[in-house]
């Protein structure tokens, strides 16, 4: 059996722990190639791409974006590209599903607060509000170990129904990939 490369012991594993959450980026960076807009918010509802052997995110286009939009250069969008515009109604925003400084981890992980770090029992919120800054070691009780802190807490945003936006995705999806000139990242 081959060994398994450590992007995807995290993904397999953090699936495993809460599959509610997405598909977990072992680098949740923007691509240094997409407009600015995209380093700040991160990823946007209507993303077309695929997840690299690296397991990060190449975005080819967003399908809730103007046919015109920066992040279509420089390859474009499919020739029957159609935009979907959504409206607040169409989407479940939820600003704080987890709070600043939420640590995710699997079970064969151990966490401990470093002395002389504060009281505050893994919750790292109280910590960004006042300056401090706590310390945590992590122990590995076997050879497989996931762990996502959240500094910032999460939000997320659902789609109400997502049954249009799917199937434009997919169609749209599938024709993008063949904009792409670099394709050796994919995986199917």
């Amino acid at each position: 059996m081959a060994l398994e490369m450590p992007p995807a012991v995290y993904t397999r594993l953090m699936v495993d722990l809460d599959s509610s959450r997405g598909y977990p980026l072992w680098i949740p960076e923007s691509h240094s190639s997409l407009p600015a807009d995209y380093h700040r918010m991160g990823l946007k509802m209507g993303d077309i791409g695929v997840v690299t052997k690296a397991r990060d995110f190449d975005v080819f286009f967003n399908i809730c974006s103007e046919e015109n939009h920066p992040i279509h250069h420089p390859d474009g969008v499919p020739s029957n590209f159609k935009q979907v515009i959504l409206n607040d109604r169409d989407l479940i925003y939820r600003s704080s599903i987890d709070p600043k400084g939420k640590i995710l981890k699997t079970q064969s992980v151990t966490q401990e607060m470093l002395q002389g770090s504060g009281g505050l029992g893994g919750n790292l919120a109280a910590s960004t509000s006042i300056g401090a800054a706590l310390s945590y070691e992590f122990s590995p009780s076997s050879s497989e170990g996931a762990i996502l802190v959240l500094p910032e807490g999460a939000s997320m945003t659902d789609l109400v129904d997502d049954h249009e936006l799917s199937e434009l995705a997919k169609k749209n999806g599938q024709l993008g990939i063949t904009l792409r000139t670099s394709t050796s990242d994919i995986h199917q």
